[in-house]
């Protein structure tokens, strides 16, 4: 190692280290290094900070001090992910945005895959920003077509976005997407635009983030099919066109989803319900619910289908990628008594996934 300038101090030893362990190199674009390597892999504080960080800024890098990596092993994990976790969350509250950005930090550093993740971290080596992780919708329109297509377009901008990184992470499996979305209706069709291929982890919110989804090391295992159910019971009078009801949370929508299946001339039904704890899943792994529901619907569905649904979030959000864009549904929101027709079939081609 050769330096063309006389220098004192150990500062330079974090900017040495990263360089020498970091696999892409693209990532070392965004920032900048300060501080010392203790020989049992610490990082020891140095002086000048602000100095130093005054001089990052105007070379448009971000500096990473002793105060953001304590060891070698938490420098690896940000040059070096083998998983590297990033967020989205949907909510209706601006208000709420940065809490729940915590509260997601929070819920994630729980696994020990994660325990150096921190938010601060991604927003400096991967040059995010806040808003790069949220979508606020204070109110929808289900009724409006324009409306659903700009919200959707949103969220796969975002998510893209964050899968790739700007380009600095070069395989997009690398990256594990840990979202929770506010809405059921919505989160059904996020969940189809993100597909069943993307390394996610969903989450369940009851007065904080609950992972009850985990879709790391294989996506696919919400589409296993079951030859038995275990977690659902299905009652079913299979004809075309087929209404398909999904009862998981406290509200019922059978009587009422009948209804509109004699209004709409729908001469079957698919009626799924939860064996246990209707109305009040219990927070744990819901990978297999989501794929019993998904068997029920694929094994029989019909050329025209309908659908109304009272579920959990993270369960409907996991079905939609289950499902993904193929199958002829026509998707009812509940709202104030009433169920509002969805303009988007989950077949359209807006709903295809780029991931």
């Amino acid at each position: 190692m050769i330096f063309d300038n006389i220098f004192s101090g150990k500062s330079y030893q974090l900017a040495v280290t990263a360089g020498l362990i970091a696999k892409e190199k693209e990532i070392l674009d965004n920032v900048a290094f300060t501080g010392g390597v203790s020989s049992n892999g610490f990082i020891i504080p140095v002086n000048h900070i602000e100095e130093k960080k005054e001089i990052t800024e105007k070379a448009k890098k971000v500096l990473i001090t002793p105060e953001d990596i304590e060891n070698v092993e938490e420098l690896n994990f940000w040059l070096n992910p083998e998983h590297l976790p990033v967020i989205f969350i949907h909510i209706n509250k601006p208000e709420l945005a940065l809490q729940s950005l915590k509260q997601m930090e929070d819920a994630i550093k729980k696994d020990e895959r994660f325990k150096y993740f921190k938010l601060e971290n991604l927003r400096k080596f991967y040059r995010l920003e806040d808003q790069d992780m949220y979508l606020i919708t204070p109110s929808v329109d289900f009724s409006n077509r324009e409306e659903l297509i700009r919200i959707l377009n949103e969220f796969r901008e975002k998510v893209s976005k964050l899968l790739t990184l700007e380009g600095v992470i070069k395989d997009h499996n690398k990256v594990v997407l840990n979202v929770s979305a506010g809405i059921s209706t919505l989160a059904l069709y996020f969940g189809v635009i993100l597909g069943n291929r993307q390394a996610s982890i969903i989450y369940h919110y009851q007065k904080e983030y609950h992972k009850v989804i985990d879709l790391t090391d294989n996506p696919r295992k919400i589409k296993e099919k079951k030859s038995e159910f275990e977690k659902i019971s299905v009652n079913k009078n299979i004809q075309d066109p087929l209404m398909v009801i999904i009862y998981l949370a406290s509200h019922n929508p059978i009587e009422k989803g009948l209804e509109l299946k004699e209004k709409l001339g729908a001469k079957g039904e698919l009626i799924i319900q939860s064996k246990e704890h209707q109305g009040n899943l219990e927070i744990g792994d819901w990978s297999s619910i989501v794929s019993e529901i998904y068997t029920a619907i694929d094994d029989n569905k019909q050329k025209e289908n309908y659908m109304v649904f009272s579920a959990p979030v993270a369960i409907m959000l996991a079905l939609g990628m289950a499902l993904g864009y193929f199958l002829p549904i026509k998707v009812f929101h509940y709202n104030r008594d009433e169920y509002i027709e969805v303009p988007i079939k989950l077949n359209e081609e807006i709903l295809r996934s780029p991931f």
